[in-house]
């Protein structure tokens, strides 16, 4: 009964945490944008078009996204069905175990284009700008 009456708890916390590792992550792009963008700004006045500098942080996201989505996924699996089975067991509930691999994939896509699109529109921010003006700053 006591389970029941949680709703959409379960639905809002996931969200929240969504929301929190999300802007996690975005801070941490910025920030990993801007200590590079000496290093954006020299690779501009090489030769490398405003296209390739935002590839490079689509790709740096990409990466990042790879890691993280290579050790959470299995590790919140494996941690749910740890959690499930100890509240099952302790409510005497029948143990049924379902891994939805579907929407396992969904967030996996949605993840890598999530944070695809937001490093982009970052580094549109970042360097923005003549080269010369970035290399000039401290």
């Amino acid at each position: 009964q006591n389970l029941g009456e949680i709703g959409d708890l379960p639905a809002f916390l996931a969200a929240f945490l969504a929301a929190l590792g999300l802007a996690a992550v975005l801070h941490s792009l910025l920030r990993s944008l801007r200590a590079r963008r000496q290093d954006l700004a020299v690779l501009s006045a090489m030769g490398l078009r405003r296209r390739d500098l935002l590839g490079i942080s689509g790709w740096q996201a990409v990466a990042t996204a790879v890691v993280a989505l290579g050790l959470g996924l299995p590790l919140g699996v494996v941690g749910g069905r740890l959690a499930w089975s100890a509240a099952a067991e302790a409510t005497g509930v029948v143990e049924v175990i379902v891994v939805p691999v579907l929407l396992l994939g969904w967030v996996v896509v949605s993840v890598l284009l999530t944070w695809t699109v937001a490093a982009r529109l970052l580094a549109r921010a970042v360097i923005r700008g003549p080269a010369a003006a970035a290399l000039r700053s401290d």
